[in-house]
């Protein structure tokens, strides 16, 4: 009996000694329960994709939009280089492809050049840019894989606004050309735009000053005689005098806009037969005009003037640049056609044979044109093929009918001229003032319309 109610203590004792133990068991594995549970409050759940960036960082790659684009440098050496007259340079490359005429164009638009003006003419590529007083003007010929690249760091800052003010008008659109009844020869032609304002072409000799003035007088009417652009084809003394004559005058009652010529350098311009006007003295009577600019024109370039554009289809550039031009100062002049979408005028100046060769070469049919003023007033070595292809119905003689009547100068392609079905008009300008509307277009069965002689 005693040994009963001894073990019977002695498990009562075991009972009381183990009763904290497992007390403080019990805490430790709540403590440790808490340490590890961080459900427990939403408000201190961590927001594990707002702190921890479980993708890899990469650096935003932008793509060069002219991964193509070569400096002229990587043409290699020019097989040509021309210095023209104004702080421009020349470089022709040849055996290039149009691959290589637009990679260097996206090289300027990758240095932040601005298209200013883009055209193909007949398969040739002319695109220019600009930038600051910059440009880039830049050529490429298929026939000839030839690929030109003109550049200047000033001549850029007056080149004729990209976008026109004025783009329309109410005014009729005309051609003129002025009679000159004093000179067998003498070259002036007016083109009045929509908006009323003018571009001239030459003028002629100084006699024609005051003739010139009082048409634009009277053309413009109530308005103020606005010249866009006046052209000074070359440095002849039957082309330029009516403009140096004009800044003498006039300056304080009309303005300039801009003034284009491509003269070559005064040397070569003397010992062919030309002078020296157009690289020195002419920079003088454009600045008697406030505001007037400056523009050297290249081959390819295109301008707009209020409603009409203007192309240069040919300079000095590139009939002189290799020494293709027959010793033959005419052959510098600036070749130019105005032209809408519907209608055209083709302006030669005095170009001689080797210039149009070149032209028909390049531009084949694109020549087509509905109104022609015939190079150096009809008597020089312009072969009939080359107005065949221009098929103007319209034909200007910058002459008098004397000159015209010449038949051992070049009378074999006048004759033929007044012979062709798409001749309708043939004005010669020692006869008459002739104004023709933009648009002037005849019946297939019209009959040739000559001056009428018993008039002059």
């Amino acid at each position: 009996m005693k040994r009963y109610i001894l073990l019977l203590f002695l498990l009562l004792a075991l009972i009381v000694c183990l009763i904290p133990l497992l007390s403080a068991c019990s805490d430790a594995s709540d403590t440790a329960t808490q340490a590890t549970d961080t459900s427990v409050s939403p408000a201190t759940t961590p927001d594990v994709e707002s702190e921890v960036d479980t993708e890899p960082q990469t650096e935003a790659v932008t793509e060069d939009p002219y991964p193509n684009a070569i400096s002229p440098e990587a043409l290699g050496e020019p097989q040509i280089t021309y210095a023209c007259q104004d702080d421009s340079v020349l470089k022709t490359y040849q055996n290039q492809t149009p691959e290589a005429f637009r990679n260097l164009c996206d090289h300027y638009l990758k240095n932040g050049y601005d298209p200013y003006a883009v055209s193909t003419k007949n398969g040739n590529l002319f695109e220019t840019y600009v930038k600051d007083g910059a440009f880039a003007h830049i050529y490429f010929f298929p026939q000839k894989n030839e690929l030109n690249l003109v550049t200047s760091e000033t001549a850029g800052a007056s080149l004729p606004p990209k976008q026109p003010t004025a783009i329309t008008g109410d005014h009729p659109v005309t051609v003129t050309q002025m009679k000159d009844a004093a000179h067998v020869n003498g070259m002036g032609y007016i083109i009045q735009l929509a908006d009323g304002s003018f571009i001239i072409y030459d003028g002629a000799y100084a006699e024609q000053t005051r003739p010139i003035y009082n048409f634009l007088k009277d053309a413009a009417g109530d308005g103020d005689i606005l010249i866009r652009a006046w052209v000074l084809t070359h440095s002849h003394n039957d082309h330029y005098p009516t403009f140096r004559t004009f800044s003498k005058r006039y300056a304080d009652k009309v303005k300039i806009e801009h003034v284009i010529i491509a003269p070559i350098d005064p040397e070569t311009a003397v010992a062919h037969g030309g002078d020296k006007y157009l690289n020195t003295e002419v920079h003088e009577s454009i600045a008697a005009f406030e505001g007037a600019k400056t523009v050297y024109a290249h081959t390819g370039m295109t301008f707009t003037f209020c409603n009409l554009k203007m192309e240069i289809l040919m300079t000095a550039d590139d009939v002189y640049k290799n020494g293709n031009h027959g010793n033959y100062f005419n052959n510098s002049s600036i070749v130019s056609r105005i032209y809408d979408d519907n209608y055209s005028a083709l302006f030669l100046g005095d170009i001689g044979m080797r210039g149009t060769d070149l032209m028909e070469e390049l531009y084949g049919d694109y020549l087509q044109s509905d109104m022609c003023q015939i190079s150096h007033h009809g008597v020089e070595d312009v072969p009939l093929h080359f107005y065949e292809r221009v098929k103007a119905s319209i034909l200007f003689y910058p002459c008098n009918l004397w000159l015209y009547d010449q038949t051992e100068r070049h009378w074999d392609v006048r004759k033929a001229l007044e012979e062709r079905d798409y001749t309708k008009e043939i004005l010669i300008a020692g006869l008459g003032e002739y104004t023709r509307a933009w648009g002037t277009t005849f019946d297939t069965d019209a009959p040739l319309s000559m001056p009428d002689y018993s008039t002059s």
